[in-house]
């Protein structure tokens, strides 16, 4: 599979929902480009956290109906790393 590169999230998210309009397997595409762990599941949803392996990292949320969410994922920084003593 070719990888498909982009500029920003806005690009990235374009991508993915273009791949769910085509009906071709996201989370495969997502595989071959990182790592993927599903976080939750719901009826008829799935949110995943996506760690890219040239260092994004977004939560991706699927709804069976179509709905695709891609929000940043920050994760928190160490207590008392940043401080000055």
């Amino acid at each position: 599979m070719r990888l498909i590169k982009t500029d920003n999230l806005e690009s990235f998210y374009r991508v993915l929902e273009a791949m769910i309009a085509c009906r071709i397997d996201i989370l495969a595409y997502l595989y071959s480009h990182g790592y993927v762990r599903l976080v939750e599941a719901g009826k008829g949803i799935r949110v995943y956290h996506f760690f890219s392996v040239t260092g994004e990292k977004v939560r991706i949320v699927l709804g069976e109906d179509g709905f695709l969410s891609v929000v940043p994922l920050e994760l928190p920084e160490k207590k008392g790393v940043n401080q000055k003593k």
